[in-house]
């Protein structure tokens, strides 16, 4: 149940968004609320709303189109962060986790132009204190002076040991844009392969909170060092949610696209699909 703070927190946003009454029931846990609470209030002035990611990222990955930040949505998908973005605040990306942290919080993160942000937030309740003030300057009820003042207070330098590691959705996530997937479907094209080496670590195999995004970057860092996916002996594919189990069935069609010598499955469908420009360079990837 989210607490009374939080609570306040929603009720503060949606008043200076100028929304009737009280805002409709959300979502049971603090970030399921926090979401609802975006999309109910998407379409009003200066207010904030989710980033809809893209759809057949790997598909464009598989044939380098890079006219579309695909690379950057497939490490929002995997690493289970929830994007969101403010239409007065150009450019900016907040990521907010759906994997609480040891303190049960759900931190919220920012992406400027792929990098990261100097605007955090240690809980959602921070980052709506911030997010009401933002609404509140946009309208001109706050000057700049008390929009600072307040960003002072509830924004959070986060660099303890959470941010450390793996542990941290920000870090996966930056972590998942370092890899050179993209540049591996283009090499591999010419017949060729980026150096890659492996870190030699095992994969973690808990199955605490966010065990599934560890395991998709190590897979994904594994599978580039050594060309094959074997997952743990623990974990069946049948364990893992959609977005993870879709990662697996990629990397398993680029391993035997790469020991068969055969056209990748990903490719053959995306000459096949309903995206004119991916099933052009889909073609062309082919020749």
């Amino acid at each position: 149940m989210p607490h009374q703070p939080f609570l306040q927190g929603i009720q503060a946003y949606w008043d200076a968004l100028g929304q009737p009454g009280q805002p409709p029931e959300l979502g049971e846990s603090r970030i399921d609320a926090f979401v609802d609470l975006l999309h109910v209030t998407s379409t009003a002035a200066h207010g904030f709303r989710l980033l809809e990611t893209l759809e057949s990222t790997y598909a464009a990955m598989a044939v380098g189109d890079s006219s579309q930040p695909w690379r950057l949505h497939w490490a929002l998908q995997v690493g289970e962060v929830e994007p969101f973005v403010a239409a007065d605040l150009e450019g900016l990306i907040f990521l907010a986790d759906t994997i609480a942290d040891p303190e049960g919080m759900h931190r919220v993160y920012t992406l400027k132009d792929g990098m990261r942000g100097d605007l955090e937030f240690a809980d959602l309740t921070n980052a709506l204190r911030w997010m009401t003030a933002q609404v509140q300057r946009a309208k001109g009820e706050l000057d700049d002076a008390q929009l600072q003042d307040i960003q002072s207070e509830a924004s959070a330098l986060l660099d303890d040991d959470w941010e450390k590691g793996p542990t941290s959705a920000l870090y996966i996530v930056e972590e998942l844009l370092d890899t050179p997937l993209f540049e591996a479907w283009d090499a591999i094209s010419r017949g060729q392969w980026p150096l890659v080496e492996s870190d030699g670590t095992d994969a973690s195999v808990d199955r605490e909170d966010g065990w599934q995004r560890r395991l998709s970057l190590w897979l994904t860092r594994r599978f580039l060092a050594t060309r094959s996916l074997e997952l743990p002996e623990e974990i069946g594919v049948s364990d893992m949610d959609a977005v993870h189990r879709a990662l697996v069935d990629h990397l398993i069609d680029f391993e035997q696209a790469i020991h068969a010598g055969d056209v990748p499955g990903i490719i053959d469908q995306a000459a096949a699909g309903e995206d004119p420009k991916l099933a052009m360079m889909a073609v062309e990837w082919m020749e």
